[in-house]
């Protein structure tokens, strides 16, 4: 359902099951998979691309040439900035900012208020020279809530972000990390089987999604 308040550039819009929300606005370009939704009052600009059975929630900007995969959930408030490419089963809290050129794989979990930053050593003025430093999240990460990562920062497969982290330097593949500045304060269970590798869980109750050990 489109709602008579929205706004939409594209021309021949039809696409099964895809519900747009009141005074939100889609610019040119835009591609839509099946059933998805964009709640109210959200804007997605020029040359996006989201994949099947994804949902924007409401408030939330997408900016052009980002690429968002298939099953994945934005959250109210999130800004995402241009030249970003996200995973498919891919869950963004609320409050996010994500700025560009930043890419995110599968499965990842990234929680509310996390802020993912593009400059190390920012600076204004004549003498400023801004290169954006992308960060790289990698598959089946997670990231707790209200962590900031630098720019150019590489977070590796499976790695466990602690909640109010700050994230100066690459994180490796399945490490649990927390602090101001974060460090290394364990490794998650490495599971490699027919599913191929995955992690284990946080809690020590808790068992593995993939194979319940």
């Amino acid at each position: 359902m489109i709602h008579k308040t929205a706004i939409i550039n594209i021309n021949n819009f039809e696409k099964d099951n895809v519900s747009i929300g009141p005074w939100s606005y889609i610019y040119d370009e835009v591609i839509f998979g099946n059933n998805n939704m964009v709640g109210h009052h959200s804007i997605i600009e020029k040359n996006v691309c989201i994949g099947n059975n994804t949902k924007i929630w409401c408030f939330v900007k997408i900016r052009e040439n980002t690429l968002i995969g298939c099953n994945s959930n934005i959250g109210d408030y999130t800004y995402i900035g241009q030249n970003i490419k996200i995973g498919n089963d891919t869950r963004i809290g609320s409050g996010v900012q994500i700025h560009h050129y930043a890419e995110i794989g599968n499965r990842v979990f990234i929680a509310p208020k996390v802020f993912i930053g593009n400059d190390r050593y920012p600076q204004i003025g004549e003498f400023s020279n801004f290169v954006p430093q992308s960060v790289v999240i990698q598959d089946d990460a997670i990231i707790s809530a209200s962590v900031n990562i630098c720019g150019g920062v590489t977070i590796g497969q499976g790695a466990f972000i602690g909640m109010g982290a700050n994230v100066l330097r690459d994180v490796p593949l399945g490490a649990i990390v927390y602090g101001n500045p974060a460090v290394i304060k364990g490794y998650r269970p490495i599971h490699i089987d027919e599913n191929g590798i995955h992690f284990g869980p946080i809690g020590h109750n808790q068992k593995c999604a993939i194979c319940s050990r």
